[in-house]
């Protein structure tokens, strides 16, 4: 069986499942709970982001609220920069963003840990939402629905991508389904809850998602939120890439780690996207490539090129389906072109989505069917190759 028609058929199932979650959403509880709160906001070279990050959490007017930034070795102003503000501000050597946090947990006085990556800021009452779920003492983590900030195409994309897998995460909450790879960046954890897990698990590079799991399997919860933040994400290609393959990494070495309990989460995929990349993708390719001489000869190969690069290819592909012919691969591809569209679109819309980024959302398949599908591809191979290194530094 063609590897691509099975993946087709998967992803399908999937976005059916997601479109039923945002016509139907679930209800989100709210109480009001205002425990006392830490905001550590660890810190590596950030003199440039990190002022931004602290003004917003002194601007939430939050009773009962501590900051504390982790000055994780920086080589630059950062220390002083966090230090002008008037927060307090711990030092390390450059241990890495796990064990920096769990330093400054130890000073910490609040019963919530908020967790504030520096490049990062809040919206207005961000963290009053934030911490409303935790009043569940079996909601051991709340997360919010995360922004993409940058400048260029690959920000363009991102903002599309961000706003589609926060809804997304949000829908699954609203129904008691929460997926275990929120966004880390913006997150609040029962400080009693962190203490019984040891802190954050500096053996992978994905503390925060290790972190998901860890509830998960003690059989506690995490509750999405309506709590809005902003993050700073890659701008150039390299860092893009390097980013993904490190999450990559890390959602395949969690998997591992925490293998006991897979089995009771069919749908949250872990290892179903690097093995679309590494089985599905190289497929996908070649259906590409093989068609682009005829296209040439016909002179249609702008016309081709839309198609497999824009939303306009699942509506082309509507069109030609009587002509082309009903064959499994065929009808699947455009079933999932069609639901991703519809998906994506609504979810991105909801989310508060601007027109003006219309643009990066009609040539979404473009970033992601070839771009992060070919970094799907390379997750597998990086992850065997850089396996030895165990001291995740970031």
């Amino acid at each position: 069986m063609n590897p691509l028609l099975v993946f087709f058929t998967i992803q399908s199932i999937l976005f059916l499942y997601w479109l039923f979650l945002l016509l139907f959403p679930g209800k989100v509880s709210k109480k009001s709970y205002t425990p006392s709160v830490t905001v550590l906001i660890p810190a590596y070279n950030e003199e440039k982001n990190v002022g931004r990050a602290i003004k917003s959490v002194l601007a939430q007017g939050y009773p009962s609220l501590e900051i504390i930034v982790v000055d994780d070795g920086s080589t630059d102003r950062t220390a002083e920069v966090a230090s002008s503000l008037g927060v307090k501000v711990i030092r390390t050597s450059h241990v890495g963003k796990a064990r920096a946090l769990n330093a400054a947990m130890k000073e910490a006085k609040g019963d919530v840990i908020v967790v504030l990556d520096a490049d990062t800021v809040i919206e207005e009452g961000a963290i009053a939402k934030l911490v409303e779920p935790l009043a569940d003492e079996n909601v051991v983590i709340s997360v919010g629905k995360m922004a993409a900030e940058g400048r260029g195409i690959l920000a363009g994309f991102q903002r599309i991508e961000y706003a589609f897998v926060s809804e997304i995460l949000y829908a699954h909450s609203s129904h008691g389904k929460p997926l275990p790879f929120f966004f880390g960046a913006f997150m609040a954890i029962k400080k009693d809850f962190l203490l019984e897990v040891g802190g954050f698990s500096p053996d992978t590079p994905g503390e925060d998602f290790d972190l998901f799991i860890e509830a998960m399997e003690r059989g506690k919860r995490i509750a999405g939120t309506a709590a809005r933040a902003r993050t700073l994400v890659p701008e150039s290609l390299p860092s893009l890439v390097e980013q993904r393959l490190r999450w990559g990494k890390a959602g395949i070495l969690i998997a591992w780690k925490h293998r006991r309990i897979l089995h009771r989460y069919p749908l949250y995929l872990y290892l179903y996207w690097p093995t679309y990349g590494l089985l599905g993708f190289p497929f996908l390719l070649n259906e590409f490539v093989k068609y682009i001489p005829w296209h040439l000869s016909q002179g249609s190969i702008v016309e081709y090129l839309l198609s497999w690069f824009s939303f306009l290819g699942p509506l082309r592909s509507l069109y030609y389906l009587p002509v082309w012919g009903f064959a499994p691969l065929t009808v699947t591809g455009v079933l999932l072109g069609l639901l991703s569209m519809a998906v994506i679109f609504w979810a991105w819309r909801r989310n508060g989505g601007s027109w003006k980024d219309f643009p990066y959302f009609f040539f979404l398949p473009t970033y992601g069917t070839f771009l992060l599908g070919f970094i799907l591809f390379l997750i597998f191979p990086y992850t065997l190759l850089t396996l030895n290194k165990r001291s995740f530094i970031r």
